[in-house]
């Protein structure tokens, strides 16, 4: 029994050092952003800290619980894994809560994310060294850094939403994503609210609960869109992810006392190295928030898989009620979920749970089989949910996604797999997984169903991926949960390969290890590491440069200027080598990122900061206000129909996103040809609701559900105009 709760200590410390790590990861990304906004007039610090706190408290929860309660048993819903989603769960039914109650429990959570981190930083520095545990934060915030940097790799969270939005340089799938978690948050519909509110057959898990954690913070959704995931949702995914590995861990390693994770320095290298990226551009997959939280989930299911597991082989006891609940309940509703953040992931999912039922015989408990029907009622219900049935794609059309990687398509099999690669070489290697007979004793001891694992989700992506005609490269999110599960099955493994590679070796004499250089092992393991880290470095600095701080010297260069002089710049910057480009920075970086004032805007950009301002205005409105009325802007206005974009199938999606209110009305004009995908399909032409005729708008939002409408127009001296109009049946209400 003590040694049972020595193990139990063992993992327990280590879970905690993950999240401690992960909580070093909020804290960077949390400071990354209000430094990208130094300069600029509103850069407050307090939402920041809002979400920094709902980060730590779903971060810590699980320890604070466990120090707190102290259970002595450890069903499922007991674990890290299941208290790290009943976290999240509690924030997302908080948010529901706010319009019926009237007020935000959000003080009450940042209050309890305070307490929290100073309970489990008490909980993980007892009984341990305090200076290496002071060494370990710093070398972990050294390793959070490059991790939080890569995650503003692309400009769907960029820091500067408004300012990017208010020089038409806010990418369209922001403005998209954040339409539809207005309307969420506002009408609990996923829609993205051009014209009415139709459902929307969209992957909007991930948009719901950024939805409620918009309503518990009360911040704008565009902030909370780009803020919210980088602080939340990214150490959610990470969090998760270790916990998996050490539950992994657990289940392998034959010397669980001898592994600390908090001085294991190889551990965290290598997740900074796969976070990073060993590719240029590779690190574009730290940008999706409906992957990253789809990821996220997966690996709870993971975990919750292997309690399932335990449960299933241990014959020194019946299955209790708890096992038949996680069996036939929990982990189907969750593969549901994981389902409604990407639907990419749910096939994954589904394909593994039947392939290991099938392949260990646990097909013959009569609960898992209840469990796989449920699972696969769930995917077709998912499927028909999220899928449009007139959406493009998913047409047979063998390499179109290569059409998509011009330059590494003929490297494709090994850049996309390239961390399952090493798995498999390196597990192999281990076990000695060099002939058939090798391989067929593997199989039938079940002794590389790590490998196995991999195997199947790298082929089980790749066939849709390489044979479906995916839109806009989509076929991506197929293939990329390999190499996440790859590099958690490489981390709990990580240490059994120190022995074989390593440098050191034991000498003959017994008089301690020695260095020895010429282990043929030892050799190729280095090599292939400093190439990795040769890799990961380069693609940190091109991250840095031309991304992370190009991206804010195009900003700001297009608040000065406009958006095609700032995109020359940064195009010129990318054409520099290393060192001039280093320079260019130094010299230029007082100019760029000086304070902004706004009047010293370029005319353009303060006049459509101005129409920005007005529907920043209408988001006051109370929600329930808000749910009996449309926003109507007139064709005529051409305020807000010029607003600059990266495309005009992207200016529509700014006002429901701004205000939070459904547009009558909102498609682009007939000289917008490209109506495709972000959702358009589900409307129909606007007609006559481009007219502005009271009486007949009052019709159209009747047909709609709507008894309000607010007219969001201009007059002739270019100045904004906004009345409303309140229906009969509206009148009658009020």
């Amino acid at each position: 029994m003590q040694k049972e709760d020595e193990l139990r200590q063992t993992w327990d410390h280590a879970k905690l050092t993950a999240s401690v790590f992960c909580a070093l990861v909020a804290l960077v990304l949390a400071a990354l952003f209000w430094i990208c906004r130094i300069g600029l007039p509103d850069n407050p610090i307090v939402p920041i800290g809002k979400v920094l706190l709902l980060s730590l408290f779903m971060l810590f929860f699980p320890h604070c619980y466990r120090l707190l309660r102290k259970p002595s048993r450890r069903e499922w819903y007991l674990s890290e894994a299941a208290m790290l989603l009943w976290g999240i769960v509690m924030l997302t039914l908080s948010g529901l809560l706010v319009p019926r109650l009237g007020f935000s429990l959000g003080p009450i959570f940042y209050g309890l994310g305070a307490l929290a981190l100073g309970l489990a930083l008490v909980a993980w520095i007892r009984g341990r060294d305090v200076a290496r545990s002071c060494i370990f934060l710093v070398c972990a915030l050294a390793a959070a850094v490059p991790v939080g940097i890569m995650s503003f790799f692309h400009v769907y969270q960029d820091p500067l939403i408004n300012e990017l939005v208010t020089v038409g340089l806010a990418h369209r799938d922001t403005l998209f994503h954040a339409s539809v978690t207005s309307m969420i948050k506002t009408y609990g519909m996923p829609s993205t609210g051009l014209d009415g509110i139709p459902y929307l057959p969209y992957h909007t898990g991930s948009h719901w609960i950024l939805a409620q954690l918009a309503a518990l913070t009360n911040l704008p959704v565009l902030q909370i869109v780009t803020l919210g995931y980088l602080v939340f949702f990214i150490p959610f995914f990470l969090n998760a992810m270790l916990i998996a590995v050490v539950d992994l861990k657990s289940r392998l390693s034959s010397r669980p006392n001898a592994w600390d994770l908090q001085r294991d320095i190889s551990f965290w290298a290598i997740l900074a190295i796969v976070c990073v990226g060993v590719f240029p551009g590779e690190s574009g997959q730290l940008a999706s928030q409906s992957e990253i939280a789809a990821l996220g989930f997966s690996f709870i299911f993971l975990s919750l898989c292997l309690s399932l597991g335990d449960s299933l082989v241990s014959r020194e006891k019946p299955i209790s009620a708890a096992t038949v609940v996680l069996a036939v309940i929990a982990l189907p509703v969750l593969a549901g979920f994981i389902g409604f953040c990407k639907a990419s992931t749910i096939w994954l999912v589904v394909l593994s749970c039947f392939y290991f039922a099938v392949r260990l015989s646990l097909y013959k408990r009569v609960i898992v089989d209840v469990g796989l029907a449920l699972m696969v009622a769930g995917l077709i219900v998912t499927l028909k949910l999220v899928v449009h049935p007139s959406s493009e794609g998913l047409k047979i059309s063998p390499l179109y996604v290569m059409n998509w990687y011009p330059y590494w398509w003929p490297f494709f099999f090994v850049t996309v797999f390239i961390w399952s690669w090493i798995f498999i070489v390196l597990m192999a290697w281990k076990r000695k997984l060099v002939s058939v007979n090798a391989l067929r004793s593997a199989f039938r001891e079940n002794s590389a169903l790590d490998v196995e694992a991999v195997l199947i989700v790298s082929l089980g992506g790749a066939v849709p991926a390489l044979m479906l005609s995916i839109p806009d490269a989509s076929g991506f999110y197929f293939v990329d949960p390999q190499k996440w599960l790859a590099a958690t099955f490489l981390l709990a493994n990580l240490s059994s390969f120190t022995k074989d590679f390593s440098l050191m070796e034991k000498s003959a004499a017994d008089t301690g290890p020695r260095l020895n250089i010429l282990r043929p092992p030892s050799l190729v393991f280095a090599a292939v590491a400093f190439v990795l880290i040769v890799a990961a470095l380069l693609n940190l600095w091109i991250g840095v440069t031309r991304t992370f701080l190009g991206g804010q010297a195009r900003t700001r260069i297009a608040l000065r200027s406009d958006a095609a002089t700032a995109m020359e710049f940064t195009k010129s910057l990318s054409r520099l080598p290393v060192a001039e480009m280093a320079r260019t920075f130094i010299d230029k970086a007082p100019e760029i990122f000086g304070p902004l004032d706004p009047s010293k805007w370029a005319p353009a950009n303060i006049k459509n900061r101005r129409v920005i301002e007005a529907l920043e205005k209408l988001a006051d409105l109370p929600t329930d206000q808000k749910r009996q009325t449309l926003l109507f802007i007139p064709k005529s206005n051409r305020l807000y129909w010029d607003l600059p974009a990266t495309a005009c199938k992207a200016v529509p999606f700014i006002a429901p996103a701004v205000t939070g209110i459904a547009m009558m009305g909102g498609l682009p004009g007939d000289d917008c040809t490209d109506q495709r995908q972000y959702g358009y399909e589900v409307y129909r032409k606007p007609g006559d609701a481009r007219r502005d005729q009271s009486a007949d708008l009052c019709v159209l939002a009747r047909q709609k559900g709507f008894c309000r409408i607010i007219i969001f127009d201009s007059d002739a001296s270019e100045e904004i105009a906004i009345r409303t109009v309140a229906c009969d049946d509206c009148l009658s209400k009020d």
